[in-house]
């Protein structure tokens, strides 16, 4: 199998990802509070507030922060993947 070389910020986002799993996956009570994060962040809610476009902008960024987060541990989950794949 070749092994691909990353470049530096490839592998300082990779090693990220890497510390975002730990933290909310394999720290007692993570998963507890990212539970409570994404709770908090008005995941599944409707962030639209109607008449009101600042409470709605406030309520998007609120969100957009969760997302971050769950697109980090789900990229850190496909990095775990691709690793095991190789070997």
């Amino acid at each position: 199998m070749v092994e691909v070389e990353l470049d530096p910020v490839a592998v300082k986002l990779r090693d990220l990802r890497i510390k975002y799993a730990r933290v909310f996956e394999e720290t007692e009570g993570g998963a507890e509070v990212l539970q409570d994060i994404f709770k908090f962040c008005g995941m599944g809610d409707i962030e639209y507030v109607r008449g009101d476009t600042h409470h709605s902008a406030f309520n998007s960024g609120k969100r957009s922060t969760a997302l971050y987060i769950s697109d980090m541990l789900s990229l850190a989950l496909d990095d775990t993947r691709q690793a095991e794949a190789q070997g």
